[in-house]
């Protein structure tokens, strides 16, 4: 991962945040904490937390002036960029995520799963954490919108038994994979609601224009 990229996008993401908690002070360093990756505000007495992706610790939330719960979220979200091997990618990724959030109230959970060798990798999203990061291809709506290579609309998961449950709240989701120059699913975008039957026909197809724009970036 390319530390200057990783960075640069840390430090944008911990301004941020310093300015919605408000924070006082924000500090994220590598998993053994020799590393200082990113930092805003005055240094000071706080807290720190691990940043975790799947079972694996890939850094350290140092902060003060906030509470642990309100960055439980964000920490997540910094975890999965954090892990990711195209730096790049991912961070344009999570901001594409943040932006389809703000401008699709409904949209509750958003993300970017990558495909290799028939395993999903999250690599951003906006939302609260999920205990799936990692997902065989085999498995859940995610693992069979690859399969069956199409955009999958749940109106309602509890009647569906390939969901996989990320959060309790969760009623409907939207999946659309991502295509190579061939056709073939390369990833895909993960949507949650809280609201049943919650993706209109305008905003499946404002998704699906979405992943191909995603696909010209990825292929680049």
């Amino acid at each position: 991962m390319n530390s200057d990229t990783l960075g640069a996008y840390l430090e944008e993401r911990l301004k941020i945040l310093a300015g919605s908690m408000p924070a006082t002070w924000l500090r994220v360093t590598t998993a053994d904490e020799t590393q200082v990756l990113a930092e805003t505000g005055q240094k000071t007495a706080g807290e720190s937390m691990p940043l975790i992706y799947g079972e694996e610790s890939v850094g350290r939330l140092y902060y003060a002036g906030c509470q642990r719960a309100a960055l439980e979220a964000a920490a997540g979200e910094l975890a999965a960029v954090m892990k990711a091997p195209e730096t790049e990618l991912a961070a344009t990724l999570d901001r594409l995520m943040e932006k389809l959030k703000r401008e699709e109230p409904v949209c509750d959970w958003a993300g970017v799963y990558l495909l290799r060798r028939n395993v999903l990798y999250l690599t951003a999203y906006r939302g609260a954490p999920t205990p799936h990061p990692i997902i065989p291809a085999s498995r859940g709506i995610c693992g069979a919108a690859v399969e069956e290579n199409r955009t999958l609309n749940i109106e309602d998961v509890t009647q569906d038994p390939r969901y996989l449950s990320c959060d309790i709240r969760a009623r409907s989701e939207l999946v659309v994979p991502i295509r190579d120059a061939s056709g073939e699913p390369i990833g895909e975008i993960d949507i949650d609601s809280h609201k049943l039957n919650a993706f209109h026909p305008a905003l499946v197809r404002k998704v699906e224009k979405l992943a191909r724009e995603i696909s010209q970036l990825m292929l680049q």
